[in-house]
């Protein structure tokens, strides 16, 4: 498979990764290989692919909520690095098990909230 012909590649991929992992969910596609690899990987990923891995993993459901749990960390602590719809983008993707996922948005409230005042 496709996720399988990464594993090698090591964290210079993740940018592709992000890609097809966005293709593959957009086709209602999983690839174990690909959330294998990209797990492994989440402390190399950008605030842009952590953000892509969240709502794809979120995508999926209870069948990744795992991968999805390895991210929360991660994209906690890269919140000030994100956009706002990288923000936007992870906050859908944790929101499925929200209570699990209150690190997250203990981060990002204070951006997310900054944000609305800004738009009015």
């Amino acid at each position: 498979t496709v996720g399988a012909g990464l594993q090698g590649a090591g964290a210079a991929a993740l940018p592709l990764a992000a890609r097809l992992l966005t293709c593959y969910g957009r086709a209602a596609l999983f690839s174990t290989e690909l959330f294998d690899f990209s797990v492994v990987h989440l402390g190399s990923m950008a605030a842009t692919e952590l953000a892509t891995f969240a709502y794809e993993a979120g995508r999926h459901g209870l069948r990744t909520r795992h991968f999805s749990d390895e991210a929360v960390a991660p994209a906690a602590a890269l919140v000030a690095e994100m956009a706002l719809d990288d923000l936007m983008r992870a906050w859908q993707g944790f929101i499925r098990f929200s209570r699990e996922r209150h690190a997250f948005y203990t981060a990002a409230r204070a951006r997310a909230r900054q944000s609305l005042t800004d738009m009015t």
